[in-house]
C-alpha cells in the first residue's frame, strides 16, 4: 500500500506519482471515481494481476472545474496552489475564457496568475488592452517568450514550490512553456 498524486488521467486508468518518486500505471478499484490531475490517492500492488490500482481518493483541498456542454459541473485537476492563465496576441486571446476561469479559481479558492506569452511578436500582433486593469486590480502578471526566453526565470520562480496548472486558449504556448 502508498499513497500518491495522479499525474495524468485517461478515464479508467491514471498515472500516479508515488510518494517514493515512481511514476506508476494504475487502473481504478470501482466504476465512477472521479479522479483528476492532482488529486492525492491511496494505492494497492496486486500481487495476482502485477498492477498498482487506485482504492481511494483522499480528500480534497480544491478542485478546479468548468460546466460542460449540458451545463454539468466537471472537475478539470485538484489540490491546486495556483492557476497560470496563459494568453497571447496570436491566436486572439478572449477576455471572456480570462474572466471564466479567474472566477473558477476564485470560486475554488486558488490564486491565479496571468502569464502573457509571445511578448517577442510586435505590439500590433493582437490586442491584449485586458491585461492591464487586470494588472492594476492587483492579478500578478508575467510576461513571457518561450521562444526567445524572455521572462522565463520570473515564471520559473513564481511557479516553484507551487502545485500549478496552466490554462488557456490553443495556440498561446501552454506546450512551448513547459
Amino acid at each position: 500500500e502508498d499513497t500518491g498524486c495522479v499525474v495524468e488521467s485517461f478515464g479508467r486508468r491514471v498515472v500516479v506519482l508515488r510518494s517514493g518518486g515512481e511514476r506508476a500505471p494504475c487502473k481504478l478499484s470501482r466504476r465512477g471515481m472521479d479522479l483528476v490531475a492532482g488529486d492525492e490517492v491511496r494505492v494497492e500492488f496486486g500481487e495476482r494481476d502485477d498492477e498498482w490500482t487506485v482504492v481511494e481518493r483522499l480528500p480534497r483541498r480544491n478542485v478546479l472545474c468548468r460546466s460542460d456542454s449540458r451545463g454539468r459541473s466537471e472537475s478539470l485537476a485538484a489540490n491546486l496552489d495556483q492557476l497560470g492563465i496563459v494568453v497571447s496576441p496570436k491566436p486572439a486571446s478572449d477576455p471572456f475564457v480570462v474572466d471564466r476561469y479567474l472566477a473558477g479559481a476564485s470560486y475554488a479558492g486558488i490564486a491565479a496568475l496571468l502569464v502573457v506569452n509571445k511578448v517577442d511578436l510586435p505590439a500590433e500582433a493582437g490586442d491584449l488592452s485586458f491585461v492591464e486593469p487586470l494588472r492594476a486590480i492587483g492579478l500578478p502578471v508575467v510576461s513571457v517568450s518561450a521562444r526567445s526566453g524572455t521572462g522565463l526565470d520570473e515564471l520559473v520562480a513564481r511557479l516553484a514550490g507551487r502545485r500549478s496548472l496552466l490554462a488557456g486558449q490553443s495556440g498561446v504556448g501552454k506546450s512551448s512553456l513547459l
